[in-house]
């Protein structure tokens, strides 16, 4: 029983981080090498910087919302990564 549970989560795993390789393959591609994205000129820059703004504000918020700190930080923060 413990053999198959590894194997399948080995499956599992594997199937899960192929799309990601493949996807920053491409990216990583399109640029020439050493050079950063430019993110002042992308719907991305403005798309991260908009989501930190709002993630601030939450923050700001906390007694209204009473939401903990770190979770719309954490958020925003694995969006904008997935983003960039």
């Amino acid at each position: 029983m413990g053999r198959l549970l590894y194997q399948l989560l080995l499956l599992v795993t594997a199937l899960i981080s192929i799309p990601g390789v493949v996807m920053a393959s491409a990216v990583a591609s399109a640029l020439p090498e050493g050079t950063p994205p430019d993110l002042a000129s992308n719907w991305v820059g403005f798309t991260c910087i908009g989501l930190f703004v709002v993630a601030y504000g939450l923050v700001m918020a906390e007694e209204i919302t009473h939401l903990r700190k770190s979770k719309p930080v954490l958020l925003a923060a694995g969006i904008i990564w997935g983003l960039i």
